[in-house]
């Protein structure tokens, strides 16, 4: 059984403060996410891909955007090695400009470089640390 950690009223009031901010933040999301369609759909009816705009009054004009985005899907290897023989039905012209190849770091491969490698792949990565994030996880029942 785990012990009680001594209390620590300031640690405790700022756990509890962005607990509720973290409850209060997925509420107004969900909340704002359904008035932006109430609104939507009282101004535009139905949204057409792309920039929409409709005037409101009063020198007012109502712009929306409904992007659409493609994805490049992986076989059941889970690569895309499958891409190149539909390609090649297509004129040249187009299948050489049609797909954008983006290079990707392999983690785990720089992860087992030596120092010395890792300095020299450096030259051409650039690596950003994202926030923090955090998980309170509550007390388990050992008890049985």
């Amino acid at each position: 059984m785990n012990a009680p950690a001594p209390a620590n009223h300031n640690r405790d009031a700022v756990i509890k403060d962005w607990t509720d901010a973290q409850r209060n933040a997925a509420e107004w999301k969900k909340f704002e996410a359904q008035k932006r369609s109430e609104a939507l759909a009282a101004i535009f009816g139905r949204v057409k891909p792309g920039s929409n705009s409709e005037d409101i009054g009063y020198g007012w004009t109502a712009r929306a955007y409904k992007g659409t985005e493609y994805t490049v899907l992986k076989n059941g290897a889970g690569d895309y090695s499958y891409i190149p023989a539909i390609l090649a039905q297509l004129p040249e012209s187009t299948w050489n400009t049609l797909i954008r190849w983006e290079a990707k770091l392999n983690v785990e491969v720089y992860n087992s470089l030596t120092e010395q490698e890792k300095q020299i792949a450096n030259q051409f990565i650039q690596m950003k640390y994202s926030s923090v994030q955090l998980e309170l996880k509550g007390p388990t029942n050992n008890a049985g």
